[in-house]
């Protein structure tokens, strides 16, 4: 029997990466990694009717991200129309 314990996917949310990194590798001695950016599938792609690009949130799920023609979708000036 060995004593390895495998937490592979577990997603943790902290205040403090520093202070979780600190407390879980130095004081209780586990391995730690983490990744801090999102895996993109896609990069930013301009395309002449939007601006669209694709990420992978940390449970696996796609999550696409889209902007509206550039300089077309702008919100209308605040005060009276």
């Amino acid at each position: 029997m060995t004593d390895t314990l495998g937490l592979e996917g577990l997603t943790l949310t902290v205040q403090s990466v520093a202070n979780s990194v600190e407390f879980y590798g130095g004081k209780l001695g586990l391995p730690v990694e983490y990744q801090s950016l999102p895996a993109f599938a896609q990069p930013p792609q301009d395309e002449p009717w939007e601006r669209a690009m694709t990420a992978f949130d940390p449970d696996g799920y796609a999550v696409e991200f889209s902007q509206g023609k550039r300089g077309k979708n702008a919100p209308p000036p605040p005060g009276p129309q």
